[in-house]
């Protein structure tokens, strides 16, 4: 495909491409507003907006050229062959869904505050907010379009050094809880930020919220431990023996381990967030009456919530993949 092909196609097509953008945005607001229990007129007219007027499309036409002109500029390179595995529309649509849209939800590869300023000037742009000033959002967006790092595109994952030691489910149990910790400071700290996240997108101050605003602020995270051992040893029960059968693993059990409640559990939790504000709640990090029903709660959670399979790239890696 020739560039000047390509940037018709983009042209031909970027109405997609922008609905796609404003839902994100629009899920993004919302999902916000629900976290810290906000219930204002903004948000209701923004629950409300994409049946009560037609959405134009106009005011993100420039910001989304600007943005074309980056990508083209960066990786396009003109195809030579009749056997190239991927054509330069598929590409552009794996790197336009999987990688920039994770950006602009604020997941992967940039500052939040920058993620946020782009949500709600998109929002701004179409008219959601009727009270902003629609020009100066425009502006904002083609000014951070030209000026963002743009994520690279998606690569081989590095993961963990290969290991062919054995390792019995006894073994395998007192190491992963030797090591809860550190998933409890990583499972706190996901809640604490996109909570402040959620604060900061809709502009709301977490002064005297408790101490989840305070960076400074040290919590006992004991609290959360009963919930992380009842998941280790659902993981154990489903997981553990099923991947000792199979041959070659590319890493070891407890990195699978980690590598699986960073990047496949973790997502799923960030999704509910009554367990947002429980994992808060049970370490004081948000003021509760009910602490230990916050706990409680949370064991009850990692006890009965739907544990997906265990995905190959956790197990090999891509050269050893078949």
């Amino acid at each position: 495909m020739h560039i000047d092909e390509f940037r018709q196609y983009l042209l031909d097509n970027r109405s997609q491409y922008l609905f796609h953008l404003i839902a994100l945005c629009r899920k993004s607001y919302l999902d916000a507003a629900r976290l810290l229990e906000i219930h204002s007129d903004k948000v209701s007219h923004l629950k409300a907006f994409h049946r009560i007027q037609p959405i134009s499309l106009t005011p993100l036409y420039e910001p989304f050229s600007v943005l074309v002109e980056r990508y083209i500029n960066v990786f396009f390179t003109p195809q030579t062959g009749f056997f190239e595995e991927d054509s330069q529309a598929d590409k552009w649509d794996r790197y336009f869904f999987d990688t920039l849209l994770v950006q602009f939800s604020g997941e992967y590869g940039v500052h939040m505050h920058l993620s946020n300023r782009i949500i709600r000037n998109i929002l701004i742009a179409v008219q959601a907010f009727p009270d902003e000033n629609p020009e100066n959002a425009k502006a904002g967006l083609i000014e951070d379009f030209n000026n963002m790092t743009l994520p690279e595109m998606p690569g081989t994952p590095s993961g963990f050094p290969a290991s062919k030691e054995k390792m019995s489910e006894a073994e395998f149990r007192q190491q992963a809880q030797e090591e809860w910790i550190y998933l409890a400071q990583y499972l706190f700290a996901s809640c604490r930020d996109r909570y402040r996240d959620a604060a900061q997108l809709l502009g709301i101050s977490l002064d005297g919220v408790g101490t989840v605003g305070d960076f400074s602020a040290r919590h006992d995270l004991g609290p959360l431990a009963g919930g992380l051992f009842t998941f280790l040893e659902r993981y154990i029960a489903e997981f553990f023996t099923q991947q000792l059968s199979l041959p070659n693993l590319s890493y070891s059990p407890v990195s699978t381990w980690g590598r699986y409640f960073f990047h496949i559990f973790i997502p799923i939790l960030l999704e509910n967030e009554e367990e947002i504000r429980n994992v808060l709640r049970a370490v004081h990090a948000l003021p509760s009456k009910y602490p230990k029903e916050a706990k409680h709660s949370l064991v009850h959670y990692f006890a009965e919530v739907t544990l997906p399979e265990v995905p190959a790239d956790l197990l090999y890696s891509s050269a050893r993949r078949t």
